[in-house]
């Protein structure tokens, strides 16, 4: 499971590098394999990357595989992708892991002959910080109203995002901010094109958000977004969106910021870019309007790659944040939600813990 949120770009290339993974463990052991699992390990400035491909076969013996071209051109676009190598420009990451006392960014994707594809990363933003566990009696803890925000929004805003991937896809080149005009500026084929823009936030050291109306130097143009989170905060007494400087209770925190964001203001999508003195989070300024004509494939698509994306704490709430995006009639009944438009319908099953069990949808 990836545990926060990744660039569309860089999603598409773990699901090829995983496609890959698997019809290499077909062709050296056919159906006497149970698992392809590949290390990767980038230095800080992108200079070495070591990477080790192993294949467990059936009866458990473990041995190393050669990795094929085709591979290691995915691995290697994967690499580029990550800011913190390649500068503020590049979209998406991959977080960093201690490696002989210095600091490397590692990625581990293992495959079952199922076609079942895991990605893991270990996140710390330096060698000194650390990640504040569930299980840490000393962990910041989230509200429960900061928490039911995130879960109305959360699947509203990862929609946003793939929907957004094409965009930042087509990007050729360095992706700029221009802060005193509150836009960022993206490299189109076409040409250059000015975005407006908002900074929401920034990540300090690992484990603390700052609000941008709080940050010294910023145009007051730009932090405008950032001052109606504060607004809202107040007047609905979540202490998270008021405090200047919010300890992050987990690696998630930066993007469930922007995610609410995103379905408060029913903004378009946001970016995580670099800076020196720490990761902000970049809101693109533009309505957007959800796509209800298509919205039965759309959330019967969405939703399960969310929960493959996301550890979401409620499953059963987020859907109904999500069918209120799409502005669906609902009925609940104990274990099950049937959701209708004009569009067809949705019926959705959940456990006794309010998990996702089934989702199927009927277009009328």
């Amino acid at each position: 499971m990836v545990s926060e949120m990744i660039d569309p770009a860089m999603n598409n290339l773990l699901a090829a590098l995983g496609g890959d993974l698997y019809h290499e463990a077909q062709l050296v052991a056919g159906t006497s394999w149970q698992k392809i699992a590949l290390d990767s390990r980038c230095s800080p400035d992108g200079s070495s990357v070591q990477t080790k491909l192993r294949l467990v076969t059936t009866n458990g013996a473990a041995r190393e595989v050669q990795i094929s071209p085709r591979i290691q051109t995915h691995l290697g676009q994967i690499w580029q992708l990550n800011p913190v190598i390649q500068g503020p420009a590049r979209r998406g990451r991959v977080s960093p892991q201690k490696a002989e006392s210095d600091l490397w960014y590692g990625l581990k994707i293992a495959v079952t002959p199922e076609g079942q594809i895991e990605c893991t990363y270990d996140y710390e933003s330096d060698c000194q910080s650390r990640l504040f566990t569930e299980d840490d009696d000393q962990a910041p803890q989230i509200s429960i109203a900061f928490t039911n925000l995130f879960l109305q929004h959360v699947a509203g805003s990862f929609d946003k995002q793939i929907a957004f991937q094409g965009v930042l896809a087509a990007c050729n080149g360095p992706v700029d901010l221009d802060a005193e005009r509150a836009q960022v500026i993206l490299p189109l084929p076409e040409g250059e094109t000015a975005v407006p823009a908002q900074i929401l936030g920034q990540e300090r050291g690992g484990h603390t958000w700052v609000w941008a109306w709080s940050l010294e130097g910023l145009p007051e143009a730009i932090t405008r977004l950032s001052l109606q989170m504060r607004d809202f905060g107040e007047k609905n007494e979540i202490a998270e969106l008021v405090e200047a400087e919010v300890p992050m209770a987990n690696a998630m925190m930066g993007n469930m910021f922007a995610m609410i964001a995103l379905g408060l203001f029913q903004r378009r999508s946001y970016m995580r870019k670099a800076f020196e003195n720490g990761p902000a989070f970049i809101i693109i300024d533009q309505p957007a309007e959800p796509d209800r004509d298509n919205s039965i494939p759309r959330i019967a698509n969405m939703f399960p790659q969310l929960l493959a994306n996301f550890d979401i704490a409620n499953h059963r709430a987020a859907f109904l944040g999500y069918l209120a995006y799409y502005n669906f009639k609902v009925d609940q009944e104990a274990s099950r939600i049937i959701a209708k438009s004009y569009a067809g319908e949705l019926t959705a099953e959940f456990d006794e813990l309010d998990r996702l069990t089934g989702l199927q949808g009927k277009i009328n």
